[in-house]
């Protein structure tokens, strides 16, 4: 706060806004990276088991609720992607409301952990290759 003609200024430079936006999307990406990108793990799981039973599953006029298991749209595998995408979009949400409040509405979150999580594997690969 200075003086200026007998009142006080609060007037701050621009710089230091952009370094508080930058902090606010450094902390967001440590918050998705602990909290979210577990989450994305098990949606990948949850994605290539609704995949298989889409793929391999084969309905036939009749078939019982046992067989409802396999169902692509309704069956367990499927449920599970659904709940798992709901949960990181729900976990990268909170994120954002804690850490970075001006992306909370951006059309990118719910794809971030996933983004992080696939760079790690990709990370992984080249390393063991």
């Amino acid at each position: 706060v200075a003086l200026m003609g007998g009142r006080a200024s609060t007037a701050e430079p621009a710089a230091p806004a952009a370094e508080d936006a930058d902090a606010q999307k450094r902390e967001f990406q440590r918050c998705v990276q602990q909290r979210c990108v577990p989450l994305a793990a098990r949606l990948a799981s949850a994605s290539q088991a609704a995949n298989a039973s889409l793929r391999y599953s084969q309905r036939h006029t009749g078939d019982n609720d046992i067989t409802l298991s396999m169902d692509p749209v309704r069956g367990r595998s499927a449920v599970s992607k659904g709940i798992a995408e709901e949960d990181l979009h729900t976990c990268e949400v909170s994120c954002a409301k804690r850490c970075w409040p001006a992306a909370e509405r951006m059309p990118f979150i719910g794809t971030v952990a996933n983004s992080m999580a696939d760079e790690a594997q990709r990370l992984q690969r080249r390393s063991g290759a």
